[in-house]
C-alpha cells in the first residue's frame, strides 16, 4: 500500500470495508471505489453507463467506509439521455448505514441534473461514526430508474462541517414512473389514463427498483383527473398498500394484478378509496405506518407495494404519485373503510334507480345484488358491513323481507381448498333482516375475518357480500359500506 493511500485510508481486509483516518482529507473522490452490477458498464474514463433498457435497479454501491460523526455532501456528476417521463426520476441516490439504517434518500429528473451535476447532504450519528464498530459501514447507492440512457462520470463526498447547518427537506419518492402498469389503462406523457368502460381492477402495481423504507409515518399524494363518474357518491379510484418479502417469486401475484388478487405471504398495511368529489382540488392524500419490524431496520428485507386500482366508475387520468415521509405528530391514520355499493352487480332481479337498486315485492326471490371487482381480500380481524336499506309494508310482518351473506371463497387457481372444506365456497356470517330490523332505513352485520382466510395468509380467499329479496317487501339497498373493527397487531415477522 502506497505512503499517500496510507495516509489517506486504512484498509480492513477482514470486514471488507475502509477506515478514514482521523487527519484524512475532508474532501474524497469515489466513483472509482464503487462496484457496478449487471445493469452498467464501466468506461475505460472510469464512468459508468447504463441503457434505458436495462431493468430498474442499484447500478452502483459501496464503498463500505466508516466515516467520522458530522456532515457531509455526496456529489455526483450524471449524464441523462431523454427520458421516456419528463416529470419523472431518471437517478435516485440513497446513503445506508449497515444495509438497514437510510440516512438519506433524493430522487431527480433530467431537469434537475441542473448543470449535470446533483448533491445529497446527510449527517451520520455518534453511534454509526468512525469507532462504532465494523458494522457501522456506509453505502452510496445509485439506482437506475428505467427513464432515460446514464452515464454517471464522477462521484465525490465533501464533509461540511464547517459550512452552515441546514435542516435536511423531507425524503420525497415520486412513484408514478416506478409502478407497472397492469393490462387496464395506458401510459403517455401526461400520466396513466384509464377509460370509464376499462374493466375494474390494479392499473399500477408494486415498484421496480423496490421500495424500502424506514420506519414511520407516511403520506401518499395522488394527483388525478377524474371525469364523467357513473355514481358521483362512490369511489373512483382504490389505493392499497401493502409489505411482503422482497424475494417471493413474483409471477403469480402480476398473472392475479388485474383482479385485485395478490400472493400469500403479504401484509396489508392501509386501503383506501376516493369519490370524484375528494379529487375535485385536483389531488387527494392518505397516511400509513410502516412498523419497526416491517421497515428497513428489521432486515428482514421487506418491499413495500403501492396498488391503485381502477373502480369502473370514472374516467381517470393519474398524473402524479408521490410518497413523503411525515412527522409523528400527525393525526392518527384512521381505519380501514371499503364503499362498496360501486363494487357491487345487479342480478337478474331489480332495477337501478336514484336511490340504489330496487326490488318490488311481486319480483321473484333471489339474489338481487352481490360484490364484483375488484375482488376484495381483507386482513384477519373483525369487520362491520353496514347498508341502508328502504322496506316497504311487508306482506307477512313475522317473516323476514331481507337475507345478507357473507362468504369467502379460495382464489381460483394456485391455491388448493383449505383443508376440511368441501368446496371452495365458505360461509362466514348471514343474517335475515325483518322490517322492525330495518325501520330505520340501515342495517348491518359484524363477522369475523380468521387469519386462515385473510390476505396475510397462504389460503388468502376472497369476500363476497350478497342480497337476497325474500318476495316479502319491496326493497331499496344504497350504500353498502365495510368498517374495520379496531386494530390488530402486526405479526412480528413476515408470513413465509
Amino acid at each position: 500500500m502506497s505512503s499517500a493511500a496510507a495516509d489517506t485510508l486504512a484498509e480492513v481486509t477482514g470486514a471488507h470495508a475502509t477506515k478514514l483516518a482521523e487527519a484524512a482529507p475532508r474532501e474524497w473522490r469515489v466513483l472509482g471505489r464503487l462496484e457496478r452490477t449487471a445493469l452498467g458498464t464501466r468506461l475505460s474514463n472510469g464512468a459508468v453507463e447504463v441503457r434505458r433498457r436495462a431493468p430498474a435497479g442499484c447500478a452502483l454501491y459501496g464503498p463500505y467506509w466508516q466515516l467520522p460523526a458530522g456532515s457531509y455532501r455526496l456529489s455526483f456528476r450524471c449524464l441523462s439521455g431523454k427520458p421516456r417521463l419528463p416529470d419523472e426520476p431518471v437517478i435516485g441516490v440513497e446513503v445506508i448505514a449497515m444495509n438497514r439504517v437510510q440516512l438519506a434518500w433524493r430522487d431527480l429528473t433530467a431537469a434537475e441534473l441542473t448543470g449535470r451535476t446533483g448533491s445529497l447532504n446527510f449527517t451520520v450519528p455518534q453511534v454509526l461514526g468512525l469507532g462504532a464498530g465494523d458494522e457501522a459501514r456506509l453505502e452510496f447507492r445509485f439506482f437506475h430508474m428505467g427513464n432515460a440512457d446514464l452515464t454517471i462520470a464522477a462521484v465525490d463526498l465533501q464533509s461540511t462541517e464547517n459550512e452552515e447547518m441546514r435542516s435536511s427537506p423531507p425524503r420525497v419518492w415520486r412513484m408514478l414512473g416506478r409502478l407497472e402498469k397492469g393490462i387496464t389503462g395506458r401510459r403517455s406523457l401526461e400520466g396513466v389514463t384509464v377509460r370509464r368502460a376499462e374493466p375494474a381492477g390494479c392499473v399500477l402495481d408494486w415498484a421496480r427498483p423496490f421500495l424500502q423504507l424506514p420506519a414511520g409515518r407516511y403520506r401518499l399524494d395522488i394527483r388525478c383527473d377524474v371525469s364523467n363518474p357513473r355514481i358521483p357518491a362512490q369511489p373512483v379510484l382504490g389505493v392499497e398498500i401493502i409489505a411482503r418479502r422482497r424475494w417471493q417469486e413474483r409471477r403469480w401475484w402480476s398473472r392475479n394484478a388485474f383482479f385485485g388478487l395478490s400472493s400469500s405471504g403479504r401484509v396489508q398495511l392501509a386501503w383506501h378509496d376516493f369519490t370524484s368529489a375528494e379529487f375535485a382540488a385536483g389531488s387527494v392524500a392518505c397516511q400509513f405506518e410502516v412498523p419497526a419490524q416491517l421497515a428497513l431496520e428489521g432486515g428482514q428485507d421487506i418491499a413495500i407495494g403501492l396498488r391503485i386500482f381502477h373502480l369502473g366508475n370514472a374516467r381517470l387520468v393519474i398524473r402524479a404519485v408521490d410518497l413523503r415521509q411525515v412527522a409523528e405528530g400527525q393525526p392518527a391514520v384512521a381505519l380501514r373503510h371499503w364503499r362498496l355499493f360501486g363494487r357491487c352487480v345487479k342480478g337478474r332481479i331489480g332495477t337501478h334507480e336514484a336511490e340504489g337498486v330496487v326490488v318490488r315485492q311481486s319480483d321473484p326471490s333471489g339474489c338481487f345484488l352481490y360484490s364484483g371487482r375488484p375482488r376484495l381480500q381483507l386482513p384477519a380481524g373483525r369487520c362491520r358491513l353496514t347498508f341502508s336499506c328502504r322496506c316497504g309494508q311487508p306482506r307477512d310482518v313475522s317473516r323476514p323481507v331481507l337475507r345478507v351473506e357473507i362468504v369467502a371463497r379460495n382464489r381460483s387457481f394456485a391455491i388448493p381448498p383449505l383443508r376440511g372444506a368441501t368446496a371452495p365456497r365458505l360461509p362466514q356470517a348471514q343474517h335475515e333482516f325483518t322490517a322492525e330490523e330495518l325501520a330505520a332505513a340501515c342495517g348491518s352485520l359484524d363477522f369475523e375475518v380468521p387469519p386462515q382466510l385473510s390476505c396475510e395468509s397462504k389460503y388468502g380467499a376472497r369476500f363476497e357480500f350478497r342480497f337476497w329479496h325474500l318476495g316479502n317487501a319491496d326493497l331499496a339497498v344504497g350504500a353498502i359500506d365495510l368498517h374495520e373493527i379496531g386494530t390488530e397487531d402486526l405479526p412480528a415477522k413476515m408470513p413465509r
